[in-house]
């Protein structure tokens, strides 16, 4: 099912000034949460179930870990997609700067690290983004001095991330125009143009047949059925 992961900061790579124009940040994240919602209702619009894609590559599941550990690996069928790393923690409870680290491997062989996310007490999501690409994928944990750990790690592609974007940015924008030739406006216009430019070139992976997982016949689909709403 897909999730929304997009922050702030993620935003403000787009658009640097967006804090000097609209500081709240209760407000931006709901603005944000709206984009998502707003995609959602996009997707649906062109014949796309949203439980059926952005299915996680789990690498554990319900896990408790009170030491440093190495999971095991994981083949990836959708190679050159999955590019989020994603910690979902039930309990955490940290003495010492301690980190889950995601290795890649195409041979089981051959080991790169690929990032590391530092643990954080209590429970919530921790994830990063990467670029690289391999067959095989697993996490190591490395404690410092203590750790008690449940929970999930999983990794997930990307490719609705830039749809969130585009149109949490377009909302943000309408909100803020004044005129309709404002500079606002014109933001407003582009990021509404980005948004449905990405839509058209979707490429994604899809649980065809409900399975909870992506096998190797459903690791591309592009977008091709479309329903115009009025």
């Amino acid at each position: 099912m897909i999730e929304n992961f997009i922050q702030i900061t993620d935003l403000t790579i787009k658009e640097s000034r967006l804090l000097e124009w609209l500081s709240n940040t209760t407000t931006l994240n709901n603005h944000i949460e709206d984009g998502f919602k707003r995609t959602i209702i996009e997707l649906t619009k062109r014949n796309i179930d949203t439980r059926l894609i952005m299915i996680p590559l789990y690498l554990c599941q319900d896990i408790s870990l009170n030491s440093s550990y190495t999971g095991d690996w994981v083949e990836a069928q959708r190679k050159n997609r999955v590019r989020r790393f994603v910690i979902k923690k039930l309990t955490s409870i940290n003495e010492g700067d301690n980190y889950f680290i995601l290795e890649g491997s195409n041979d089981k062989n051959t080991v790169k690290n690929i990032v590391s996310i530092k643990l954080t007490n209590d429970s919530g999501t921790l994830t990063q983004t990467f670029n690289e690409e391999y067959r095989y994928y697993r996490f190591r944990l490395e404690v410092d001095t203590s750790v008690e750990f449940t929970g999930s790690l999983y990794l997930v592609e990307t490719s609705f991330d830039d749809l969130i974007i585009f149109k949490s940015l377009q909302k943000i924008f309408t909100s803020l125009t004044r005129k309709e030739d404002d500079n606002f406006a014109v933001k407003m216009r582009l990021y509404e143009k980005e948004f449905y430019d990405e839509l058209a070139n979707l490429s994604y992976s899809y649980d065809i047949n409900e399975s909870g997982t992506i096998e190797e016949n459903e690791t591309v689909r592009k977008l091709t059925s479309v329903r115009i709403s009025i």
